[in-house]
């Protein structure tokens, strides 16, 4: 799904991305225990999100120095103010509403594999209760993000993101 927007630069947009495709990764869901063992009934989500220098499930190609760069903003906010919201699905509009929020970010890096391990605590809201009977099912669910830059098409047909390019 992409959805053009006016961007900071001519050609640049507003995207969704789907790593790892829709149907190929189920996440891992694990319960928090305090240090008797016992379980606290929080629960995190943990996965391989995608990986860089490779197509993801919208045939894009995210170079690992911009997925680096990106990476490192995410960590300084997550360590700043906890995490990243995050939402069940994609917002029509791009923007990020309180009520639709499912989990929080609480973790994100780069391997040097190019792989980008992520983990989200899943909240206690209708939307994260949705999301994690989903994942408890054993369906796969993709990972997906939102940014926005510009893209050039390569000699296969695959969107190379460009420098310009920001997670939202």
């Amino acid at each position: 799904m992409t959805t053009i927007l006016a961007g900071p630069k001519p050609g640049a947009r507003l995207f969704h991305e789907v790593f790892g495709g829709v149907s190929t990764r189920r996440l891992t869901l694990v319960e928090d225990v305090d240090q008797a063992g016992k379980p606290t009934g929080v629960v995190y989500a943990k996965e391989i999100y995608g990986k860089a220098d490779e197509p993801t499930g919208n045939n894009r190609i995210y170079p690992k120095q911009l997925l680096t760069r990106e990476i490192t903003a995410l960590q300084k906010q997550i360590a700043e103010k906890g995490g990243i919201i995050g939402e069940l699905d994609h917002p029509a509009d791009g923007k990020t509403q309180l009520k639709r929020m499912s989990h929080v970010v609480t973790k994100l890096e780069l391997q040097p594999n190019g792989e980008i391990y992520g983990e989200s605590k899943i909240l206690d809201t209708e939307a994260g209760k949705t999301l994690k009977e989903i994942v408890k099912s054993g369906v796969a669910t993709g990972v997906s993000s939102r940014g926005q830059g510009s893209v050039m098409i390569n000699e296969n047909g695959q969107e190379i993101v460009q420098e310009d390019f920001h997670l939202v």
